[in-house]
């Protein structure tokens, strides 16, 4: 399929007619892709981006929770290396 650009330049405005380059580009046809396994690695693919996000978000929400435990555990590991 050919898509015809019109560029005009060098356009003359008093003979009445515009003259200018016509440049023609052509554009080869996609390859359509009917390979079943290219479909299901890109569902695949994008199955995995959406994890990694969720997870990124949940270590977000979590992360005070998580670092609150941490420190009570090391304050109780603490007294029980202190008492022996």
């Amino acid at each position: 399929m050919a898509f015809n650009n019109r560029i005009s330049s060098f356009g003359s405005n008093d003979s009445g007619y515009e003259s200018g380059i016509v440049e023609v580009f052509d554009e080869p046809p996609r390859p359509v892709i009917k390979n079943p396994d290219h479909t299901k690695e890109i569902a695949r693919h994008r199955q995995h981006l959406m994890a990694s996000e969720l997870s990124r978000k949940d270590a977000d929400d979590y992360q005070q929770d998580m670092l609150e435990h941490m420190l009570k555990m090391d304050v109780s590991n603490q007294s029980a290396i202190n008492s022996t």
